[in-house]
């Protein structure tokens, strides 16, 4: 998932502008043999590999902290930036949205939402606006969608052409080829919000098609996935917003719990 710590990425160091390679889990860097005498031309090659291998700014931001203070930081969390992020705009587009399976386009009317993160510009849309063809039983890849500003939102790439439509396509690490089944439903899409993970599920010959379940990944220890509090719908667009709801909620209750800590402390202390 593009919320979690890649295994490397590349950077370069603000002192020289020389190319390093980041590990995770380990303070200090590498040296890349890719270096070159030009910062600039450096920085070049540590944004093109970054973007190849699909890594945020928020991932290659929190790596960067975790090799200098240590990977137990708050700003080893690429989440914290995401939940930092400043909206830029949000508008209204019309065009297509490139099947990731197949080569077919998907009409899609849906507002995109532009996000600065680590100072670099991010592209997304709500879930809702997903066809059924990129988020349903036959599309082929389980979603992974990121919470924004408090939002859960779908990673994108737009471009717009001549005519002013816009081309679509879903960005590097937002999806994988894996699918997951849990009680005979297949999950399309998970959100890691804090200590839970909410996940929407279909099953196409069950009397309620569609599920959202919640999960706490650190209680499942070495075990199968476990799924609780299911809530059923025939409905997939009511589907869809519970999941995007439940998701909400808990950032909400995380941010509390996470403001009214240092509270609870100055009360010991004083």
């Amino acid at each position: 998932m593009r919320t979690e710590l890649p295994e490397t990425c590349m950077t370069t160091l603000q002192e020289t502008g020389e190319l390093i390679i980041l590990r995770r889990g380990e303070t200090g860097y590498y040296h890349s043999e890719w270096n070159t005498d030009d910062a600039a031309y450096n920085r070049h090659i540590a944004d093109d590999h970054n973007r190849a291998r699909g890594l945020t700014p928020a991932q290659v931001e929190a790596m960067r902290v975790g090799s200098m203070f240590g990977f137990a930081v708050p700003g080893a969390d690429p989440q914290m930036y995401l939940d930092a992020a400043e909206q830029e705009r949000k508008y209204r587009v019309q065009g297509h949205i490139r099947d990731t399976v197949i080569s077919l386009y998907h009409p899609i009317t849906c507002d995109l939402h532009e996000y600065k993160v680590v100072g670099k510009t991010e592209t997304y849309l709500e879930p809702i606006a997903l066809p059924e063809p990129m988020m349903g039983e036959e599309s082929g890849i389980t979603l992974f969608a990121e919470m924004v500003g408090g939002e859960p939102l779908i990673p994108v790439v737009a471009k717009q052409s001549e005519n002013k439509s816009y081309t679509l396509k879903l960005a590097e690490g937002c999806f994988s080829n894996f699918r997951e089944i849990n009680q005979g439903y297949l999950i399309l899409a998970k959100v890691r919000v804090g200590t839970k993970e909410f996940v929407l599920a279909e099953n196409q010959s069950a009397p309620s098609r569609y599920v959202t379940w919640a999960r706490t990944p650190a209680n499942d220890g070495d075990r199968e996935p476990k799924y609780y509090h299911g809530h059923y719908s025939s409905d997939r667009d009511a589907a869809v917003r519970d999941f995007c709801d439940r998701a909400r909620e808990q950032h909400e209750y995380e941010v509390q719990v996470h403001h009214a800590i240092p509270h609870r402390k100055n009360d010991r202390e004083r």
